[in-house]
C-alpha cells in the first residue's frame, strides 16, 4: 500500500471497514493464519502509536489517515541504504 504510493500523494485516507478488508486481503494472498474482528484490528493499528497514522471521525465509521511521507521515512521504503 504505502510502497506502491505515487510520489505526489501525500495522504491515503481509509475507512475502518475498507482497511480491513484490506488486511484480510492480505492474509489470504500471504497464506497467513490471524484470527481478528474489526473491533481488534483498529484498536491493535491505533496502539501501535506511529508517527503517520492519525485517527480521523467519520459520519458512518472511523477512518485512518496515512501521513505517506513519514511512514516511508520510518519504515525506510524507498531509500537507499549502503554498506
Amino acid at each position: 500500500m504505502i510502497q506502491d504510493t505515487p510520489a505526489d500523494v501525500h495522504e491515503l485516507t481509509y475507512d475502518s471497514n475498507e482497511l480491513f478488508d484490506m488486511f484480510k486481503c492480505y492474509l489470504q494472498r500471504s497464506n497467513t493464519k490471524y484470527e481478528i474482528n474489526l473491533i481488534k484490528f483498529g484498536v491493535r493499528l491505533t496502539n501501535l502509536k506511529l508517527n503517520g497514522i492519525s485517527k480521523a471521525k467519520g459520519r458512518v465509521c472511523n477512518k485512518k489517515k496515512f501521513d505517506v511521507k513519514l511512514l516511508k521515512k520510518h519504515f525506510m521504503i524507498g531509500c537507499q541504504i549502503t554498506e
